[in-house]
């Protein structure tokens, strides 16, 4: 037996079309009868049911149950980055006049396996409807009536709806309402189940899904539609009990990065200015001063030291908290060969050489520099080959250490 033969079996057996199989004495089962019973059933709730259903996807007595506002968009997924009705995958809801007449909605709204639904499967002409045929039903026949069924359409609003003025010209105006897609919020209500029952499973010791990767949708808010008669409102808002889910909007709250992997140069884009401005202030103390004792380069060094601290540190983060070969990526293209060996341990044999020690000593005499003029800018002290032969010995012997050092 079938899904589909499955599910209207059961329905069929619920509202006394046929006995359910399980109390039938042995021999008593007749699959031809049971089938030609429920098949004049179904048939007979189609033909006279279907003819007053209206298709839709925005129904207006989500907002407001007197209204009689319904709009049917057809899902084209044009690909145009705008999340809308048109664009997205949703179910088609089926409003009807009066709830007495919303049995055959029910059987049609049905969510196989799959996901999608009887009647989406009438209309996408896939074939996973033909199983109705077990019931002289014709899935064709369906898919003409559907097609001849007239749709939410109309381009108006009405008085039961919260109206907008929109003005278009001197002295005149649309009056706007805004619908929320009724079919999206249906669809949305059931792959947040799905999302949050997987989650459980995934939590739950004695499910055979335990521990498998999962995630979840926090702070949902569940919103009814139509209290204690859901079934006035649609045969989606009806299947669903009269709930759906409203999600949180909130932006999300960012952390913010302290580690910067450098697509040009290192100590330009990664070495925190936080941690390294206050020595290039100290530093230009000194050189105001004129004297060069041993007092003054001693204090120097130190200040020197810890730019150098900051910039190895940064870089042994760097290396210890990626994986080897991140700077392959594409993104990683603008930075130096001289930068990668010192930066990435996929170029860890690289280091044993001098010519990359040599070339991001030279970086950091030149970054140093310009870092300092760039702070100071018209106090700045003009520094001179002197200067710069000293920032690129100092940090050039810490670099050869470190190789020694293995670190």
């Amino acid at each position: 037996m079938g899904e589909i033969a499955e599910f209207l079996e059961s329905k069929a057996v619920a509202k006394k079309i046929v006995e359910d199989r399980k109390k039938l004495p042995d021999g008593f089962l007749d699959e031809e009868a049971r089938r030609v019973k429920i098949g004049v059933w179904v048939r007979d709730l189609l033909e006279k049911q279907i003819s007053k259903y209206t298709l839709a996807t925005h129904v207006g007595k989500f907002a407001n149950p007197d209204s009689t506002v319904h709009l049917y968009v057809e899902s084209k997924e044009r690909p145009d980055g705008y999340l809308t009705t048109e664009n997205t995958q949703c179910e088609t809801d089926i409003v009807y006049t009066n709830a007495n007449i919303m049995t055959a909605a029910m059987l049609l709204l049905y969510k196989m396996e799959d996901g999608q639904s009887i009647l989406e499967h009438i209309l996408n002409q896939d074939g996973k409807a033909d199983e109705l045929k077990l019931y002289g039903i014709d899935s064709e026949k369906l898919y003409q009536q559907f097609k001849d069924l007239k749709t939410g359409t109309r381009g108006f609003t009405d008085k039961n709806l919260r109206q907008v003025y929109f003005p278009i010209s001197e002295g005149e105006y649309h009056l706007l309402t805004v619908m929320p897609s009724t079919s999206e919020l249906g669809t949305l209500f059931d792959k947040l189940n799905i999302i949050r029952r997987e989650f459980s499973a995934a939590r739950d010791p004695k499910d055979p899904n335990y521990g498998k990767d999962c995630s979840n949708v926090w702070d949902k808010t569940v919103i009814t539609f139509g209290g204690t008669k859901p079934q006035n409102i649609s045969g989606l808002n009806m299947l669903h009990h009269g709930e759906g889910y409203l999600v949180s909007s909130l932006p999300p709250v960012l952390n913010e990065r302290d580690l910067i992997l450098p697509k040009r140069n290192f100590f330009k884009e990664s070495v925190p200015y936080s941690e390294y401005g206050s020595f290039v202030s100290r530093l230009h103390a000194l050189f105001k001063i004129n004297w060069n004792n041993a007092g003054i380069r001693e204090k120097r060094d130190r200040i020197l030291g810890g730019i150098i601290d900051t910039a190895m540190m940064t870089a042994g983060r760097i290396r210890e908290e990626n994986p080897s070969g991140w700077s392959d990526d594409e993104k990683y293209n603008g930075l130096p060969r001289f930068q990668k060996i010192w930066l990435d341990n996929a170029y860890e044999s690289e280091r044993e050489g001098d010519a990359w020690v040599e070339a991001v000593s030279k970086d950091f005499a030149r970054w140093i520099i310009r870092t300092y003029e760039k702070i100071e800018r018209d106090e700045k002290v003009t520094l001179g080959d002197a200067e710069t032969d000293y920032f690129r010995n100092t940090i050039y012997d810490q670099l050869r250490e470190e190789v020694r050092l293995g670190l």
